[in-house]
């Protein structure tokens, strides 16, 4: 069996209330929920602001 891992750069506009943690834990969630996926981790986040 081969493990593999892919990269993803996702880029979003967030509302100020929201806080990019949140959504990045629950984008791993979402990608550790679908079969195939053993984890899922948001190994980097950045915030650039207006």
């Amino acid at each position: 069996m081969k493990y593999l891992d892919i990269y993803f750069k996702v880029e979003l506009e967030l509302d100020n209330s929201e806080q990019p943690q949140r959504i990045a834990r629950e984008l791993e969630r979402i990608l550790a929920k679908h079969y195939g996926v053993r984890t899922a981790e948001a190994t980097n986040v950045v915030v650039h602001e207006d």
